[in-house]
């Protein structure tokens, strides 16, 4: 898995952390695991091809009780097997997982504004338009990228 996360950051063009920012170990992600599996309030999707993990979608709730109601996803998939159905498999698995988490009301995300692919995903699973963080997001060539927060209520 971190492997998996690894290539995706070298490889993909809309993600926060960049390759050379990204130092995790197997141990941390084990224990992050571990957290995910021992809360009610969490997921964590991971797709599997022969057997290799490759990508993979987390959510949790807000730490605060005034937050407790929403939380945000991240969602990586390496680019080798984009466009083949699988986020579409990954999202519609954590809308239905949230639909009946009993704590969760509100699914949130952040995505850079030129992901159009990612836009229309989100879109077409039901998710709106909240706000814009103007120039988000500074890229390596010095221009900028805007960010899209998006939400679904699911209860």
């Amino acid at each position: 898995l971190v492997q998996a996360v690894k290539s995706t950051l070298e490889t993909s063009a809309y993600t926060l952390t960049q390759a050379n920012e990204f130092n995790w170990t197997a141990s941390k992600e084990n224990e992050l695991i571990g957290r995910y599996l021992e809360s009610p309030n969490k997921i964590m999707i991971v797709p599997y091809f022969q057997n290799n993990p490759i990508g993979m979608l987390n959510f949790e709730v807000g730490g605060k009780r005034r937050n407790s109601h929403a939380g945000e996803f991240g969602m990586s998939l390496l680019s080798q097997h984009q466009g083949q159905g699988i986020g579409t498999h990954m999202l519609s698995a954590l809308i239905s997982w949230a639909k009946t988490a009993s704590q969760v009301e509100k699914v949130t995300l952040k995505v850079f504004a030129q992901n159009t692919h990612a836009l229309s995903l989100y879109n077409k699973a039901g998710f709106q338009i909240e706000g814009k963080e103007i120039k988000g997001v500074k890229l390596e060539d010095g221009k900028y990228d805007d960010v899209i927060q998006m939400a679904l209520f699911v209860k």
